[in-house]
């Protein structure tokens, strides 16, 4: 057994060897790595490598546009635009331009934006005016990269005054530059007379809104009628105003004026600056009180009058400075009150601007220090009530236009659609009230009826009013342009013009003009035709004719040349004034190759 196993284990070893032999002679061979040349693979056949990706800086916007809506004045209202580095390289160098006015912008976005990453810009919306801001855009731009846009709009609305219905007189000083047409804002509104040139409407030294009403301090004043809501005393009432007086004091400069001689004095208030001082004195019941110290010259006061109780208060800049026992009694009279100047013989003229004055009766607004208003003074609200011969909301205050009334503005209005078509009283901002045809069903309502045309009145080639009746579907005329512009809500597609079943509608972006000359005029529209050109965005045709032959108004037309050649078609539109041919003022519409001309027609805006 010892043999055996022996020579078992001497065979093993022999069979070990020889299978190990290769491993020993591999164990003793010399290996060199080398160091691979560019471009190798191990293990693969000799190649270039691909070039790197070219640089290729991107960005996109997450919105073309932003539509802030309502936003009530003083208040503000906020949207982002997301800015995202679509490129394949980091970018810097980020400029945002956000345009004057209503609109600012903000960024949280890093000074280096990596690839893939994103960011935002935040856009405020803060109204002055109560009007739709449109127009305007955000401009965002990366280094030498395009620019890129983001249209921006808003609307500025009043806030809701509870207490309107009190309210006897509210001058905002809203209107065109220099214009003597200053309008109340209360309900019923009150005819408001400017006696001369030395009043007027002012838009560069405003506090509120977008005017305010100036004074030369030698001839302006404006009166408003003897009313029962105007007489004060003997029970609570507030006259409030902002004032930026200019004038000297060698004479008294009467702002607020009620005051007769020697007729039931006791019954009568004045506001003015003090002879000598320009201190702001009071006068009632045949008491004048002064404020402490004088009024600042150049710079806007809020001053604020209130009978509370048994006393009368007179406020600065929201500061109680004076307490004085009442002594007026509330008895009406006959005499008007003066703005601006005395009332007896209109001297001793207020020289400066005023702005948002309002007299409130029955109600002391303020009996203690308060927060001066940083808003324009505010309307009241409710639902929508039938008055004689039109409707308005139900505490009487009345809305900018149809769309207004059918889309309401804040919470405390009301509109349901039993309200319906009809006339409805409407005030646009800085236009005195006016009745019109209100289309609250087609087309989504709160259209505006602002001009008619019949057979017999085709010609309104004029800025201002043209036999308008203001009642009704068969109206002929129209209300002024600058009513026109200011009724309009900021609708992209705000003029409809309808003639019949022929319906067209019209960008509200222009400014309404029935004057060829005058700047952004609707009408921007270009064709030719045989033996003459040519319409241009100017609105004039000359066609051959032994004089020039002029189209004013909105949109296009279809017109024949002289030789009697063929008719030329536009898209459609309304023409206010075609001068050398009489017989065709008036409505035409060239809608989908129905052509009508001298048609009654209507246009709306919304």
């Amino acid at each position: 057994m010892k043999i055996h196993s022996l020579r078992a284990a001497v065979a093993l070893t022999a069979v070990l060897t020889t299978a190990l032999s290769p491993l020993a002679v591999l164990a003793q061979t010399k290996y060199e790595f080398k160091k691979l040349k560019p471009g190798l693979v191990v293990g693969a056949t000799t190649a270039a490598q691909p070039p790197a990706e070219p640089a290729n800086p991107a960005f996109s916007l997450s919105a073309t546009s932003l539509d802030f809506g309502d936003v009530t004045l003083g208040s503000t209202g906020e949207r982002s635009v997301l800015v995202s580095n679509s490129g394949n390289v980091a970018l810097t160098t980020l400029e945002i331009t956000a345009p004057a006015s209503a609109f600012t912008a903000a960024t949280n976005c890093p000074t280096t934006l990596p690839t893939g990453a994103d960011c935002a810009v935040t856009v405020a919306f803060t109204p002055t005016s109560g009007i739709a801001y449109s127009g305007a855009s955000l401009e965002v731009k990366y280094g030498s990269l395009a620019l890129q846009r983001v249209a921006l709009a808003g609307r500025g609305v009043l806030s809701v005054d509870p207490n309107f219905s009190q309210t006897s007189l509210l001058l905002r000083g809203e209107g065109t530059a220099d214009s003597t047409a200053v309008v109340d804002s209360s309900m019923p509104q009150k005819k408001v007379t400017v006696s001369s040139a030395g009043a007027s409407i002012n838009t560069s030294v405003v506090k509120m809104g977008s005017g305010s009403i100036y004074f030369d301090g030698a001839s302006g004043v404006l009166s408003v009628p003897a009313d029962v809501s105007l007489n004060l005393g003997g029970s609570d009432w507030t006259a409030e105003f902002w004032m930026y007086p200019q004038g000297n004091f060698s004479k008294y400069r009467t702002i607020l004026s009620r005051r007769p001689w020697g007729a039931t004095p006791e019954a009568s208030y004045e506001v003015g600056l003090e002879k000598g001082t320009g201190k702001l004195y009071f006068w009632t019941g045949g008491t004048v009180w002064t404020s402490p110290s004088a009024v600042s010259l150049n710079s806007w006061t809020h001053v604020a009058v209130a009978q509370s109780g048994s006393n009368v208060l007179l406020f600065l800049n929201g500061t109680l400075v004076r307490t004085v026992a009442a002594t007026a009694h509330n008895r009406q009279d006959s005499h008007p009150l003066h703005i601006g100047a005395f009332y007896s013989s209109e001297s001793q003229h207020y020289q400066g601007y005023l702005d948002d004055l309002r007299i409130t009766k029955g109600l002391a607004r303020y009996t203690s220090n308060f927060t001066v208003p940083t808003t324009p003074y505010s309307e009241g609200g409710g639902g929508i009530v039938q008055y004689s011969g039109y409707k308005a909301w139900a505490d009487g205050s009345l809305a900018s236009s149809c769309n207004d009334y059918r889309y309401p503005s804040t919470g405390s209005y009301q509109y349901t659609g039993a309200t319906g078509d009809g006339v409805y009283r409407i005030r646009p901002l800085g236009q005195s009230a006016t009745d019109v045809t209100c289309d609250m069903t087609a087309d989504g309502g709160g259209w505006t009826m602002v001009v008619g045309v019949s057979v017999s009145n085709r010609n309104h080639a004029n800025p201002a009013a043209v036999a308008w009746t203001g009642s009704g579907l068969t109206a002929t005329g129209k209300v002024s342009d600058a009513f026109i512009n200011a009724a309009k809500s900021g609708h992209p597609t705000g003029f409809r013009l309808t003639s019949g079943s022929v319906k067209s509608y019209f960008s509200t972006s222009c400014v309404f003009a029935a004057n060829a000359t005058a700047t952004g005029n609707c009408l921007k529209y270009t064709t030719t035709y045989s033996p003459s050109p040519v319409w241009d965005t100017a609105t004039q045709n000359s066609d051959g004719c032994s004089s020039p032959t002029y189209y004013l108004g909105l949109s296009s037309m279809k017109h024949a040349a002289c030789s009697g050649g063929t008719q030329q078609a536009g898209n459609g539109g309304l023409v206010f004034s075609r001068a050398g041919n009489s017989t065709t003022n008036g409505l035409t519409v060239a809608v989908q190759g129905t052509y009508l001309f001298n048609q009654t027609g209507i246009l709306w805006v919304r």
